[in-house]
């Protein structure tokens, strides 16, 4: 039996990695769905052998990029507000528009 699930996790992996190493090449924008999400490597932290600081790092750099990844939306949503409400004026402020645009 651990033969058979050490297999399958082998063929997964591999496939996984073909994939990415396509995106790669091809300069894919779809080289994040190649990847494994920390999710997927928590879930078979045993089957592949990471260590906890390992897992660790991985939560660690998981919880960053949240964080960022929330910062840069909120961004983007208040700099998206800022030029709609420019533009929802019956007179567009060509100036203040380009400056928030660029």
């Amino acid at each position: 039996m651990n033969n058979l699930l050490f297999t399958l996790v082998f063929i997964i992996l591999s496939f996984e990695i073909t994939i990415a190493q396509e995106s790669i090449r091809d300069g894919s924008k779809n080289l994040p769905n190649a990847l494994f999400s920390p999710q997927l490597v928590s879930n078979w932290k045993d089957e592949i052998g990471l260590t906890p600081e390992q897992l660790k790092n991985i939560e660690d750099l998981s919880n960053q990029l949240e964080k960022e990844t929330q910062a840069v939306g909120q961004q983007i949503k208040a700099e998206s507000d800022a030029l709609l409400n420019l533009l929802a004026a019956s007179k567009v402020d060509e100036p203040s528009a380009t400056e928030i645009i660029s």
